[in-house]
């Protein structure tokens, strides 16, 4: 039987728990999602902002007992908790994080098998995840024939590039607004909530103000890594900078990337440091 699900530790990233009985009055003044919105077992995106609209941190998150759950990079982690600490400081709330090791589980959705403990579901993303410490091995997750252990990140990473879900790295956060990220297409903005860190700037660019440039998914048959804020070039002019980028052997790469209206969508973009070209996907 060919192999058709796959299943794998998400070892470049962690969670943290933020609990206590003000946790919910101190997100819903902070993130850009209505926190009275978020349940169990699906994990909602959301960012946490500066006050000029920036964002510091791009995360998934869901509800658990007696508060909620950050879902999100490790290399943003401690930057995000002290961020929140800020704030948290004046309600009573706590901070736990996951530890060093790898906690999180995830696996393909495309499966007729019952998952226990129930996942958490990624909307957006044909992925589910589930918790190491509330299971024995990931191999437990490997009883069916169909599925494939596969010992690298590079699955999630394709699929939220795929899907047009953008992460962010140590030197991307602050770097941009919700809009440059395309994050009110994801619902990942709600802007009937009320105030939040950031929210005026945010509603400004909602209501008044123009983009000149957009999120584009670029893809090329090269196996490149690009930096994140990395140039691509038209006509020797700078046109868009890299956001994120993930690269499969075999398939190729894709890069998500802030494109200016006025370049030409329709003819490659060049990174000269590698020296591959991309095109719209």
């Amino acid at each position: 039987m060919s192999k058709t699900n796959i299943a794998f530790e998400l070892t470049s990233y962690t969670y943290f728990d933020l609990l206590g009985i003000d946790s919910e009055k101190l997100l819903q003044g902070q993130i850009s999602v209505d926190v009275t919105k978020i349940v169990d077992h699906t994990a909602q995106l959301a960012v946490l902002c500066n006050p000029k609209g920036r964002i510091v941190s791009l995360f998934h998150i869901h509800r658990i007992a007696d508060g909620f759950r950050f879902i999100l990079p490790k290399e943003i982690t401690v930057l995000t908790i002290t961020h929140l600490n800020k704030y948290a400081v004046f309600y009573k709330v706590s901070i736990t994080p996951a530890g060093d090791s790898s906690n999180i589980i995830v696996r393909q959705t495309d499966t007729k098998e019952k998952l226990e403990p129930s996942p958490i579901n990624i909307p957006g993303i044909d992925l589910v995840i589930n918790y190491k410490d509330s299971l024995n091995s990931i191999t437990n997750y490997a009883e069916s024939a169909s599925t494939e252990i596969m010992h690298s990140d590079k699955h999630w990473y394709w699929s939220l590039a795929s899907n047009r879900i953008a992460w962010l790295t140590a030197d991307t956060c602050e770097q941009f607004l919700p809009h440059n990220l395309d994050l009110p297409r994801l619902t990942a903005i709600d802007f009937n909530k009320g105030c939040f860190t950031g929210q005026e700037v945010i509603a400004r660019m909602q209501y008044k103000g123009k983009l000149k440039q957009h999120l584009q998914l670029l893809n090329t048959v090269q196996v490149v890594d690009l930096a994140p804020l990395q140039k691509l070039h038209q006509n020797g002019k700078k046109v868009a900078d890299v956001v994120c980028c993930i690269s499969q052997q075999g398939n190729g790469s894709l890069v998500l990337a802030l494109v200016k209206d006025a370049a030409d969508q329709d003819r490659p973009f060049l990174n000269i440091e590698h020296g591959c070209e991309f095109l719209i996907s």
